[in-house]
């Protein structure tokens, strides 16, 4: 008979023994109870300030919704990072918390009184104080400072040996871990990757909420991105706004949560940052973003994202393909808001419809160094001296060297507005080609005609040249604007 080692054995039992039992949440499909949840995100985002007004909500029973609601409830707030006096007593007193409920511990040594719980060797202590509290939420803030120095967040098994007994404890004591963990500066979308350290950190929580900041509103995105019991990917949205708490010393500015409801938003679309998509879903994305903003002309850059999310485009994969086709960012309105538009639409706006009665000298800046002028420039700085006066007609994009004339290839008068260079060039060329045989092509579907990313830039100007000049002409069809050759039939590029 083989030996068992003193105090170990093994124990059977059978299926048929074993009591199920359904999921219960102590916040729907974000925090279930009897588990350890992970709240992760970049560093200053206010992970702090969220685990603090769930602590409040949790000692005055206002949870809205799972198994808690209207059950005041213990709370073990573990901290290393804030000051408990200046920072976290205070935050938890402006979110409301009973602090007759809150519960903060110290480790008592030989050699000191304020020492800190370190896991996992204080963990049967953890327990102990667990059931004679009747804890029913402990927040590890951050879940890395409790870990023993003999062991190293960036090795699996090593994390499995801090997280798997806190686990376990929250099952044997029916109570919520919840440790907070930090993402690191690499973007993606794989949450479990972005937290700092080793994979196991995400495979042991049963629940990974990630916080993401969206830059055009300023406010907080959190989505359950690891759910192992949940029946769905829920997001909320949330804003820290501050507030004067008073102390035994005077007032104290903190920050506070103030949730807005649920979003439609996903924390991971803004943690993917400039992580590569597919190929093929990026061309798509361009492809949409250049024909809204044709369509619509600057809109502020939350419609457009809230746009493109209908089309099946996450946020990432927009700022990629604007940054593709060279979209121009600009801050306009009150309260500030980011404005997303093709840099030819500036061309269309504030252009004056005649032109004056003497040329203007040119600005004095380089324009060959930008893409977009600051002044509409009548005359360029590379126009022969000898080109006639023309009259207007229409709006015309110059390039170096090249007369009126030789640029539409019709000889028909336009009005000059400013130099861009190339991009035009090539893509009149590009459309007079495609549209030849007697072709009928919609913008977009000139854009899926194998028109290089520089070429694409010029392809509205183009367009519009080509229809001043009688080049081309277009007609409504349905919603959509289809060019062909003006008399069916090729012209001269």
């Amino acid at each position: 008979m083989t030996e068992q080692r003193a105090g170990r054995r093994l124990v059977v039992t059978r299926g048929s023994d074993v009591t199920t039992k359904r999921v219960r949440w102590v916040v729907p499909d974000w925090i279930p109870a009897g588990a350890l949840t992970l709240l992760a995100g970049r560093e200053g985002l206010g992970k702090s300030t969220i685990a603090v007004e769930l602590c409040a909500r949790v000692t005055r029973g206002a949870l809205d919704d799972g198994e808690w609601v209207g059950q005041r409830r213990n709370v073990l707030y573990l901290h290393t990072e804030d000051a408990r006096e200046f920072t976290v007593a205070p935050r938890l007193r402006a979110a409301g918390a009973d602090m007759e409920r809150v519960l903060f511990v110290d480790v008592h040594t030989d050699l000191t009184e304020n020492g800190t719980m370190i896991l996992p060797a204080d963990t049967l202590a953890l327990d102990d104080l667990v059931a004679a509290e009747r804890v029913s939420l402990i927040v590890l803030d951050a879940a890395t400072s409790a870990m023993s120095s003999e062991l190293s967040g960036k090795d699996d098994r090593q994390v499995r040996q801090f997280l798997e007994p806190l686990a376990q404890l929250a099952a044997r004591r029916d109570c919520v871990v919840l440790g907070l963990c930090h993402f690191g500066k690499r973007d993606g979308n794989d949450t479990g990757k972005l937290i700092l350290g080793s994979i196991a950190w995400s495979q042991v929580a049963r629940s990974v909420l990630s916080v993401a900041k969206d830059d055009d509103s300023g406010n907080l995105i959190i989505t359950n991105t690891k759910g192992n019991l949940a029946p769905r990917t829920r997001s909320m949205e949330a804003v820290i706004e501050s507030a004067t708490v008073p102390t035994e010393d005077g007032d104290a500015e903190v920050g506070l949560l103030r949730w807005l409801g649920e979003s439609d938003r996903d924390a991971r679309d803004l943690l993917a940052g400039d992580a590569t998509p597919d190929t093929e879903e990026r061309t798509a994305a361009e492809a949409w973003l250049e024909d809204y903003l044709t369509e619509h002309g600057q809109t502020p850059a939350k419609v457009v994202k809230a746009e493109a999310r209908k089309q099946g485009f996450s946020d990432a994969t927009v700022k990629r393909a604007a940054k593709s086709i060279g979209v121009a960012y600009d801050i306009a309105g009150f309260p500030r808001t980011s404005v997303w538009r093709l840099q030819s639409a500036q061309w269309d706006q504030g252009l004056p419809t005649h032109e004056p009665n003497e040329p203007t000298e040119p600005t004095g800046r380089d324009q060959r160094k930008h893409s977009e002028p600051t002044e509409p420039n009548y005359q360029s700085a590379h126009a022969h001296v000898n080109e006639p006066t023309v009259t207007p007609l229409a709006h015309e994009v110059r390039t170096p060297g090249r007369s009126v004339g030789q640029w539409l290839g019709s000889g028909k008068p336009v009005a000059t507005v400013t130099q861009i260079g190339g991009p035009v060039d090539r893509a009149r060329a590009k459309v007079l080609e495609l549209l030849a045989g007697g072709a009928e092509l919609t913008a977009r579907e000139m854009r899926g005609g194998r028109i290089s990313k520089e070429t694409r830039t010029g392809l509205d100007a183009a367009l519009r040249l080509l229809t001043a000049a009688g080049q081309i002409s277009s007609r409504e069809d349905g919603r959509k604007v289809v060019y062909r050759l003006a008399g069916g039939r090729s012209e001269s590029a």
